[in-house]
């Protein structure tokens, strides 16, 4: 999306582990108005380096140049554009969006000092900082980020630690995705509430652990495509599916579908996951058609198909066999349509 307002300075753009990375020269006054509200937000939820505050005030007051020797490492979660110059392409313009989240990744303790130790304005004049600048999925992320960077850990525990960030960043793909499709907006709850209202048919932490097939390499190489690919994949769903159709227009309620059909049932939504990430990676150009005999199946409660697998002894069974069993009944439908046979329901 093109930035209407924006902050623009001149940088150069690079790629560290695939991520794009920026790296430019802020004044110091700049970098501390940019950094103002995360500063305090972090500052008030953390300790506070007194011994720290004060040795580098004072080291700033005898000689202040050494102070900033080091590049700020800075998390930015929000819209970031770069506009190379055409004898260089890696230097450019780069352009950010005043309301992107700011934050320090690495260095926080010499950005923090410095906003602690109230040096005056004129002390900071012409004073300059390079900068690095990392994009964020984020804000989640940007706690793991700096906790990753500035706490030295086991391998086991790094890996531990990437597969959070990874999970944050498609939590965020996933609720981006929401905000794409009219029938995600009213189907799946975004409130942080532990019951699930009566409105919405699943809670949004379910429905980002089900699309975690959907953001796996290939499928999902930078965060706005992928955002897109969920949010056709399960538009498409909403409109093809009579129920859920029947839903979207509000000719019946949450608690009415789950009771007369398994298309509220957490199994069901991640077996249709799964079934997305199989067709989109076989047939990018023509999983809608692949994916068309699911309108004709039989989702009605009393199917039973669902019997012994979704339902049990009247109850809806979890996990992963649930899902399983329900993933392979949908694909037995498509490959049926494939080869010729009726679409009708088993």
């Amino acid at each position: 999306m093109p930035l209407t307002t924006f902050i623009e300075f001149q940088g150069l753009q690079g790629t560290q582990a695939g991520r794009p990375q920026y790296a430019a020269v802020w004044s110091l006054n700049l970098l501390l108005r940019m950094l103002d509200e995360s500063l305090t937000r972090t500052l008030a939820d953390g300790p506070t380096d007194h011994r720290f505050i004060k040795d580098l005030s004072d080291r700033f007051a005898a000689n202040p140049s050494p102070v900033f020797d080091q590049p700020i490492l800075l998390g930015v979660c929000g819209p970031i554009e770069f506009l190379p110059n055409g004898l260089q392409p890696r230097f450019g313009a780069i352009r950010m969006d005043p309301t992107n989240q700011i934050a320090v990744l690495d260095g926080l303790h010499r950005v923090a000092a410095l906003s602690r130790a109230e040096i005056p304005a004129k002390g900071l004049a012409g004073l300059s900082v390079p900068v690095i600048i990392t994009p964020v999925g984020s804000p989640a992320e940007i706690a793991e980020r700096r906790a990753a960077i500035t706490h030295p850990v086991k391998v086991e525990t790094r890996k531990r630690i990437d597969l959070r960030l990874k999970r944050a960043i498609d939590r965020e793909i996933a609720r981006d995705s929401i905000e794409r499709s009219p029938f995600l907006k009213r189907a799946i709850d975004r409130s942080t509430s532990r019951s699930l209202r009566a409105d919405r048919l699943f809670r949004f932490t379910g429905f980002a652990r089900a699309c975690r097939p959907l953001l796996a390499d290939p499928l999902a190489p930078t965060a706005q495509p992928a955002a897109e690919l969920l949010a056709a994949w399960w538009q498409y769903l909403g409109d093809l599916l009579p129920p859920w159709r029947r839903f979207a227009a509000k000719l019946i309620t949450a608690p009415e579908l789950r009771e007369r059909t398994v298309l509220g049932h957490y199994s069901i939504l991640a077996g249709l996951a799964l079934l997305g990430e199989r067709l989109l990676f076989e047939s990018p150009n023509d999983w809608k058609g692949r994916a068309a005999p699911l309108a004709d199946l039989d989702w009605q409660s009393d199917n039973p198909r669902w019997q012994e697998s979704l339902v049990v002894e009247g109850r809806k069974a979890n996990g992963n066999e649930s899902t399983q069993a329900a993933l392979q009944w949908m694909l037995a439908a498509c490959v049926r349509s494939e080869s010729g046979h009726s679409k009708a329901a088993p």
